[in-house]
This record gives C-alpha cells, sequence and structure tokens, in this order.
C-alpha cells in the first residue's frame, strides 16, 4: 500500500492523499469511496489473516504444542531454593548460587507444597 500523507482539503475538510499511486484523488466523492473500498478489503483480509491464525493455534493446542517460554523454576529448582534457604543463605547468596532472579526466588519461596510436587 502507498504512504499516506495529509493534505490540505477545501473548506478546512481534510483529505489523505496517496504518494505512491496519484490517480486516486481523496478530495473528490469518488476517490473517496474507492479509498473506502480499499479500507475495508485491507480490513476484511487481516480479519482473514487473524482467523487462519487463530485457527493454527487451535490445532497445535490440540496437538499438545505449549507456547511462551519454558519454565526455569521447575519443582527441582524449588526444592533446591528452599533447601537454601532453610540451611540459612540469605536471598542474594540463593540468587548468586542459582542463577535465578530475585522475583523468582521469591516466588518459589512462597510456592504452596502442594504445587511443588508436581
Amino acid at each position: 500500500m502507498g504512504e499516506c500523507v495529509e493534505c490540505g482539503g477545501v473548506d478546512g475538510e481534510e483529505t489523505l492523499g496517496l504518494l505512491d499511486d496519484p490517480s486516486i484523488d481523496t478530495s473528490s466523492r469518488t476517490g473517496k469511496l474507492v479509498m473506502g473500498i480499499l479500507a475495508l478489503i485491507a480490513e476484511f483480509e487481516n480479519d482473514m489473516r487473524r482467523e487462519r491464525q487463530m485457527d493454527g493455534i487451535a490445532k497445535a493446542r490440540e496437538r499438545g504444542v505449549r507456547f511462551g517460554r519454558k519454565t526455569r523454576l521447575v519443582p527441582e529448582a524449588i526444592g533446591q531454593i528452599r533447601e537454601l534457604r532453610e540451611a540459612g543463605l540469605t536471598v542474594p547468596a540463593i540468587i548468586e548460587r542459582t542463577g535465578f532472579s530475585k522475583a523468582s526466588i521469591y516466588r518459589a519461596l512462597t510456592v504452596p507444597p502442594a504445587r511443588r510436587s508436581q
């Protein structure tokens, strides 16, 4: 699609002009109609793309594909962090030893025991 730029209109009306296609004059009714139709086609294409994307995501989920980052805070790591804390290490020392962020350390320390075993 062409690059849009604002152009001055008649009687204070603003119009859009396409720099790449000077044959579409948006100051006339016909030009506005053409631009409106082009905008609707673009919106339709975008909706179709989004629908195909959502279908693909749904099919991937049915196949068991997981999206997003892989979690580093697995039950074994949570157990290690808790053991280090119970051994008397400070949070900064645990951060240094495990490489986890401060937020991850506190998250691991506040996870209920039932969830840790999963």
